[in-house]
């Protein structure tokens, strides 16, 4: 079983994922439009008021009493006197800035997600690679056995066993290829579509053996100074700050001034002629704000502020737990790494081999051969999951920091 090659394939190293991802996660460019959301609000809070303009046409019964006619034309501005536009932009700049750590944020998560998804998907890989060398090794040996049956070096209830415990590798194969190529098509996800055909043999391009070094102080103090989320909290405080000083400029009045030309034609009723006149007026106007004597939308936004430094106090803490948290998980890693000598599974390999050429020679029995098999792949296993979890609590640790 295997997938199409298709031209975008890959064969991808941890680095070329993370790359891919990075570039072509759809939900992280779905994610980056906020940005230029933000942006745009920015533009937008630094409109000015629009000026009024009014025209006016009067007729005093000129067609028959001949009381004239007059045109006034007139241009009104209000003036926030609170400052109510440079609170507005100061509100759409600081949330523009959350909405950049939230992106990072996201992406942030994102990376814990895909290197999870990398780290299962390599270790369904090897195992595939596992179990179909464990297939390919008991086939040969139950074609072998028969001919051995046949030859009479062997009874049938060996050749039988052989047969059967290759039946149930192809089994045990099958199912690991399936995990394999869920698994792959799962990476394909994260990065855009682009088909992985294949992963790198280690999972060393994921390490950063230092990270783990440095005191739990230091690093937790590395994480507050960098991590998104951090700063998300930090400047959520900030906007609900913008918020209060938003929220007083609009309680305060706007001062509207106002100028109007008047034109009036000639009077030539009897009674009361006048003349054809030009005039002009201006004027201030102020609001008397009862309104204003409401103080609960600014009391919302005091509570706000409040809320928003709890919540600040609150995932600092968080972070100092999660990141001694995640140190001590990963130094026990490495520890429990070390117990895997280098020379471990080779010699281990070596053993199955002298298994397997002593039962082919008739020297041992089969369950001798199917014990050694067994033995192999479970510490081909264990190893192949100690490194996945090294690999893991190494990225954890790292983006714990906020890399």
């Amino acid at each position: 079983m295997s997938l199409p090659l298709c031209i975008n394939a890959q064969v991808m190293t941890y680095s070329d994922f993370m790359r891919l991802t990075a570039e072509k996660n759809i939900g992280l460019l779905s994610e980056k439009y906020n940005i230029e959301i933000a942006a745009a609000s920015v533009k937008a809070a630094k409109v000015f008021n629009d000026p009024e303009i009014s025209f006016d046409y009067s007729n005093n019964q000129d067609w028959d009493l001949k009381m004239g006619q007059s045109y006034e034309v007139g241009l009104s501005y209000a003036i926030p006197l609170g400052g109510a536009r440079a609170t507005r932009i100061q509100v759409a700049k600081s949330e523009q800035e959350y909405t950049e750590a939230a992106v990072e944020e996201y992406f942030r998560q994102l990376k814990a997600e895909a290197s999870e998804q990398y780290a299962n998907a390599w270790l369904a890989y090897r195992m595939e690679q596992v179990m179909r060398a464990a297939y390919n090794s008991l086939r040969t040996i139950a074609h072998s056995d028969s001919i051995r049956y046949q030859n009479g070096e062997i009874n049938s209830s060996d050749a039988l066993q052989s047969t059967i415990e290759a039946k149930r590798a192809y089994n045990q194969w099958q199912v690991a290829e399936a995990e394999w190529e869920n698994a792959r098509i799962g990476l394909s996800n994260y990065v855009g579509g682009a088909e992985v055909i294949e992963l790198e043999d280690s999972l060393a391009g994921g390490y950063d053996l230092q990270v783990g070094l440095l005191s739990a102080d230091s690093l937790v103090s590395i994480a507050l100074s960098q991590r998104p989320d951090v700063r998300m909290a930090r400047l959520q405080s900030k906007v609900s700050e913008s918020t209060i000083r938003q929220v007083r400029a609009m309680m305060a009045p706007d001062l509207t001034l106002s100028a109007t030309y008047i034109h009036s034609t000639d009077v030539l009723n009897e009674i009361a002629p006048a003349p054809k006149y030009d005039g002009f007026s201006v004027g201030v106007s102020l609001p008397i704000s009862f309104s204003a004597a409401n103080k609960g939308e600014l009391n919302a936004a005091k509570l706000a502020k409040l809320q928003s430094d709890m919540e600040y106090d609150n995932i600092c803490k968080q972070v100092d737990t999660e990141v001694r948290q995640r140190r001590n998980s990963y130094l026990a890693a490495i520890r429990v790494l070390s117990t895997f000598d280098s020379s471990l599974i080779n010699d281990a390999t070596v053993l199955l081999q002298k298994r397997t050429f002593a039962y082919q020679s008739g020297e041992s029995g089969i369950f001798e051969l199917l014990a050694a098999r067994s033995s192999f792949n479970e510490l081909v296993t264990s190893y192949y999951e100690t490194l996945v979890t090294l690999f893991l609590t190494n990225v954890n640790m790292r983006l714990a920091l906020g890399e």
